[in-house]
């Protein structure tokens, strides 16, 4: 492990914050992996910085596979609910999205993600755009949207500013941690002859 995932793996045994988020890491699905920016940023900051940045027309077709990402195990993706759930929460989230606001992408690796605009993809798939407007951070300044002060979010930060697979680096320490707490657990009862 390098010196940015042992402070992660640090913090997942000892602060309150980073065990609160050990399931949530630990079952991470792999599309939500393989999808998200590894880094963690502030709203406000992200908002702040797009409406600084012009926006460009770019292929709805280039970003429709947001619409596959599953953010949780028991959380369909936005493509099962365009396909089936229309008395859904997250369908009538995707109906009063306002496609007039950009979706926001930053460059992970070799490949554009999204940091925000899920649903704005998925009405524009729903009503057949075949452009959406992006505004795209570039990486030199993604620096100035990280959410900071909490040490936990410090340290995921500064493993996914330099790990482009940060997320699935996250999860594999995640559940490291989980079956360290596990054994341990088995071991304090073993002490106190419990079963």
């Amino acid at each position: 492990m390098n010196a940015a995932e042992q402070a992660v793996a640090e913090l997942f045994r000892t602060d309150a914050e980073a065990i609160d988020y050990l399931p949530l890491f630990a079952t991470l699905p792999d599309s939500a992996a393989s999808a998200g920016l590894s880094v963690w940023w502030d709203e406000p900051a992200l908002f702040r910085l797009a409406d600084q940045l012009d926006a460009v027309e770019i292929p709805v077709a280039s970003v429709e596979w947001a619409l596959d990402v599953r953010w949780a195990r028991d959380m369909p993706s936005l493509r099962e609910v365009l396909d089936g759930a229309e008395d859904s929460a997250e369908y009538v989230r995707i109906l009063k999205c306002d496609l007039g606001y950009p979706i926001v992408q930053a460059l992970r690796g070799e490949r554009w993600v999204l940091a925000d605009g899920y649903h704005r993809v998925a009405k524009a798939v729903l009503e057949g755009h075949q452009t959406i407007s992006a505004v795209r951070l570039p990486s030199s300044r993604l620096g100035e949207v990280l959410r900071v002060g909490s040490p936990f979010f410090d340290a995921l930060n500064t493993l996914g500013l330099h790990d482009p697979d940060g997320l699935t680096t996250v999860r594999r320490i995640a559940r490291a941690a989980i079956r360290e707490r596990a054994h341990d657990a088995a071991a304090h009862r073993a002490v106190l002859g419990e079963s």
